[in-house]
């Protein structure tokens, strides 16, 4: 142990601050000592809630609960911490637990109170939970929670130490009963601790306490053991990438082990196993020292630490996935090893570290240490290794995937040189690396059925040879051996490699498949080798099926069934004489295999066991498949607000509005009207106040000083003229209103004049108050009969009987050219929002790529579901096969069809003619309904205003009718649904995959009747 924290030379952490380390250290050791790590850490959580209700129970009282709670909770978390890759897959299994029972209650609200810290935006953890599974950020999201968690639990336990004491009954039972497990009390001090931990090797507080956290020594200190763990978890990639090196191919074209050991040394894959699990313990003391750097540090550089975290966890992943390669590959045939899930896997792994450290590098963001970075460019040096490691038989299967890595390294050296950038560069490199991923899924899809091929060589040639042998060769089959050698190839094919990957989903890949199930429906397809993986999902998902139980051999590829059960019976069919020689339990191997497909069918349409609250008999997996779909359109109209509000300048108005539509708040006109200059009359300058009648009630020109940018708005103006007609005895008293608007000129050129739009005119005949004299050779100097008769504007009258009875006359010319600029206006700014949503359409990583591709997913995954679970049904009805798969499906994207993007592709170029700009030329109107080619879009203008709550309306009219038929079409499908259900429960019909129906019956008729003994 490095020192201790007795007495720190310099203490300036604060009590919390200490609290702080002392919870990361306890946290830390029940990560990396506990056997069954999540269910200490749920049961620590259950004993705190238990010590609150009950503060003054015995020690025999808070151990018996507590071995009820563990007798509850059962075999449901007993695992250690799981790997790199499986965070969500535990977080889900804790969630579904703490939804279980109210006794768990307590852990739902720590788990809700740790999602909504997520830099996301809050959100409710069931909610959260739900999205899982179709986001790829998933894992790294779960780990966070998860360590929260576990924060959590520790932090009450050493809370309830503190307060109660070490002695207290509660703490003695907490002690016996779960901390024994990591060899740690509630209690420990910080020196308990790490004697206690991995990580007393690993960090060294007293050299980092020594300083006060404000001298800069502090910090190197620790960015200085940062970089020592980072270079201890390169070290051990580095020697994983050496023992791939040593692989070497055989005579049989296996990677073996090149090693001197003893004449029965064990297997490659032991070997490979026995050194990754050293190794990975070293990691995981790595990763464990460097998140209670990266705490430390927060203490005092919360953003900083933020940033580092960031880069170590990603390093971190790193060296999990190439440690966890080997044994993936060890001992395999070289076409295994390239052609197998964890080699896409690893080169997933990279391309999600680099994409997760592009943020660091943004302008204006502090970039990690020099130190920090320089690790991260030796663990490309050592991914960059591997791929020279394994570059021999890349080459050797398929030349494509030196392309990929190559290119893969080449983004991550192109992240490594940024210094500071801006998003649209930083956008730029994640498109191409999100480029780079789709090429890693494509080569996985070329894997699998490269590997299905050659896997079916043999039995294929086998059949080919001996199918109408008779008719091929004029005899039979030469003896009754060649026949049962080929029999026996159908037999294994059909009931025992129709089972195992390639042609399933192992079941180890299930977590991994979880987080985007559309990735294992492309390679297995649904109603091929993935019904078992559909159960499975269904079952994790939303509860439904049983699932395939443990133990229980995996539900056969029916495809690979079909064509052995089908070329089985043809085979016996023309050889009857040796058929009837064969081992019967062959045909009931190839039937019962048969049978498990149409009951894995049946089990996922069966209906609910009693009625929903609607009436409805549709089971939770189709109920939860039409709610997710539904959920993802609202979340992709939801996604397009942030881009309708950037079109308006994010003010108060409508984008797809008219120009005369309503501003919440208008500015009010003048209490004081000016002369208007220039104007006729006699007499000075006078102000007159404005009448209540002189005011614009148009909606065009305030809209227009409210939208418009500034430079561009134009001015209203009030004034007056005046004139006054005198003769001898009365005279006449003239006053017009004017109400002008002034557009800006361009830059350079002179002012535009003002326009008219209104103006008011109201005469009166007064008395003449002011006459010359006739001898008078001069005018009165004293007299001024205009300023007499308008300063008594308002007590004369004047002002009131101008409200009630002056000439308005309109200028509907000016007026209309408001209009017509305000309609340009929202044009243009409705050009740049299609705009901006086909970028963002086609982006990777913008929020709306990412709801786009939820939509797809859940689109994705009822289509699956409905071919698997009601195959019959789909077959049958017209109606759900317009639903799933005609004209008028569901709205989402899919690769045959982008039916979303398509959509919003066809506004833009209606646009197209129209540019950005104020002084280019733009149409009046557009309408983004032209030139559509879905008839429910072009015959349904507002049809959404009757089916789309108003709640969920967002301003783009064609949006919100692509929402309003996703959830007309959903709520349709859901009823297609509840009719086959109740079908179903009346047991109508059955739902089975009619192919292996009619094939297993098949050959259980053809067994009856050519075997006397099967009658």
């Amino acid at each position: 142990m490095h020192g201790t924290l007795a007495a720190p030379a310099h203490a300036e952490l604060s009590l919390d601050g200490q609290q702080r380390i002392d919870t990361v250290l306890h946290a830390a050791t029940m990560r990396l000592r506990s056997p069954q790590l999540f269910k200490d850490v749920v049961l620590s959580l259950l004993h705190v809630a238990e010590v609150t209700r009950n503060p003054a129970a015995s020690e025999e009282h808070y151990t018996q609960v507590i071995k009820a709670s563990e007798t509850g909770i059962g075999a449901k978390l007993d695992r250690a911490y799981p790997g790199a890759g499986h965070e969500a897959d535990a977080l889900v299994r804790i969630g579904a637990l703490a939804e279980s029972d109210p006794v768990y209650r307590e852990i739902g609200v720590v788990l809700n109170g740790l999602v909504n810290e997520l830099p996301a935006s809050p959100q409710r953890y069931d909610d959260w939970r739900q999205s899982l599974s179709s986001q790829r950020s998933a894992d790294a999201e779960a780990a966070v929670v998860l360590r929260g968690l576990n924060e959590k639990a520790a932090a009450t336990i050493r809370e309830l130490s503190a307060q109660r004491g070490a002695d207290h009954p509660a703490v003695r039972a907490w002690n016996a009963e779960i901390g024994a497990d990591s060899g740690i009390t509630a209690s420990a001090t910080t020196d308990e601790l790490l004697q206690s931990s991995p990580l007393k090797d690993a960090v060294d507080l007293q050299a980092i306490m020594k300083f006060p956290p404000s001298d800069p020594k502090h910090k190197e200190e620790i960015v200085k053991q940062m970089n020592q763990l980072l270079a201890k978890s390169n070290e051990n990639v580095k020697q994983t990438v050496k023992d791939i090196e040593v692989l070497h191919n055989g005579s049989d074209g296996a990677f073996l082990w090149v090693t001197y050991a003893p004449p029965t040394p064990p297997s490659a894959y032991d070997l490979a196993a026995e050194r990754a699990k050293t190794r990975q313990e070293s990691i995981n003391a790595a990763g464990e020292g460097l998140r209670l750097l990266t705490s430390i540090l927060g203490l005092t550089n919360p953003k900083e630490a933020q940033k580092m975290a960031a880069v170590c966890d990603g390093v971190i992943k790193v060296a999990t996935a190439v440690n966890e390669y080997l044994p993936k590959i060890a001992g395999k045939g070289w076409r295994e090893a390239v052609f197998s899930a964890g080699t896409a896997d690893l080169a997933k792994t990279v391309i999600t570290t680099v994409v997760a450290l592009l943020p660091l590098f943004q302008a204006g963001q502090p970039s990690p240490e020099e130190m920090i970075l320089k690790q991260v460019g030796e663990l490309r040096q050592q991914v960059a290794g591997l791929h020279n490691a394994m570059n021999e038989q890349f080459t050797r299967v398929n030349k494509n995937l030196n392309v990929i890595y190559t290119e893969m390294l080449g983004k991550f050296d192109e992240v490594l040189k940024l210094q500071q950038v801006s998003v649209a560069q930083l956008t730029q490199i994640q498109g191409q690396l999100h480029g780079i991923e789709q090429k890693v899924d494509t080569w996985s899809s070329e894997i699998i059925k490269s590997l299905q091929n050659d896997h079916l060589k043999n039995v294929r040639a086998a059949l080919s040879q001996h199918l109408r042998y008779r008719e091929t060769h004029q005899q039979p089959i030469p003896t009754v051996g060649e026949f049962d050698s080929t029999m026996n190839l159908v037999h294994f094919a059909g009931t025992s490699q129709a089972r195992e990957a390639p042609f399933v989903p192992s079941r180890g890949s299930y977590p991994t498949h979880e987080n985007d199930p559309v990735a294992a429906l492309d390679l297995y397809e649904e109603t091929g080798g993935a019904i078992g993986f559909l159960t499975w999902y269904g079952n994790r998902k939303y509860g439904w099926p049983a699932g395939v139980p443990a133990g229980v051999a995996e539900i056969p590829n029916a495809a690979v069934w079909l064509s052995m059960a089908t070329g089985y019976r043809q085979l016996a069919a023309e050889n009857p004489v040796y058929a009837a020689q064969m081992n019967p339990q062959r045909t009931a191997d190839l039937v019962a295999a048969g049978r498990d497909i149409d009951d894995a069918v049946d089990a996922l349409s069966t209906p609910a066991p009693t009625p929903n609250p609607d009436g409805s008999h549709t089971n939770k997996l189709y109920t939860g498949l039409v709610e997710d779909y539904k959920n993802a359109a609202t979340d992709f109209n939801a996604a397009l607000l942030p881009l309708q509000k950037q079109a308006v300048d994010n003010k108060d108005y409508k984008l797809f509005g008219t120009a005369d539509q309503a501003i919440a708040t208008q500015p009010a006109p003048p209490d004081i009207v000016p002369f208007c200059t220039g104007g006729s009359g006699q007499g000075p300058i006078i102000n007159l106040e404005r009448p209540a009648n002189v005011t614009y009630s148009g909606n065009a020109i305030p809209m227009a000083r409210y939208a418009f940018p500034e430079g561009s708005r134009p001015t209203l103006g009030y004034c007056h003229q005046f004139a006054l007609t005198e003769d001898s005895i009365t005279s006449t008293l003239s006053v017009t209103m004017h109400l002008r608007i002034t557009w800006p000129s361009a830059p350079g050129q002179p002012a535009n004049p003002p326009q008219t739009l209104r103006t008011w005119t109201k005469t009166w005949e007064v008395p003449t108050v002011c006459r010359k004299p006739d001898s008078s050779p001069e005018p009165p100097s004293v007299c001024n009969p205009s300023q007499y008769y308008l300063d008594r504007w308002v007590s004369g009258g004047y002002r009131q009987s101008f409200a009630e009875t002056a000439t308005l006359t309109e200028y509907p010319e000016p007026q209309q050219a408001v209009r017509t600029q305000v309609t340009r206006f929202l044009t243009e700014r409705q050009k740049g929002y299609y705009d901006a949503v086909v970028t963002e359409l086609t982006t990777p990583g913008k929020p709306l790529f990412q709801a786009n591709a939820e939509l797809s997913t859940a689109l994705r995954l009822l289509q699956a579901y409905t071919a698997a679970g009601f195959p019959t049904a789909l077959d049958d009805d017209e109606l759900l096969q317009v639903l799933l798969h005609g004209a008028e499906r569901l709205p989402a994207d899919t690769p045959g069809e982008t039916t979303i993007t398509t959509i919003f592709r066809t506004a833009q170029n209606t646009y197209s003619s129209c540019a950005a700009t104020p002084d280019a030329a733009c149409a009046a109107t557009l309408n983004p309904f032209a030139g559509q080619q879905h008839a429910w879009l072009t015959n349904c203008l507002t049809w959404y205003k009757n089916q789309l709550p108003v709640a969920r309306w967002s301003q783009d009219p064609l949006a919100n009718t692509i929402a309003a038929f996703a959830y007309h079409t959903a709520d349709t499908l859901r009823l297609r649904y509840d009719h086959h259900s109740k079908n179903l429960k009346q047991k109508t019909y059955t739902e089975t995959l009619a192919p292996v129906t009619t094939a297993h019956k098949l050959l259980e008729t053809y067994d009856t009747m050519t075997r006397p003994s099967a009658r």
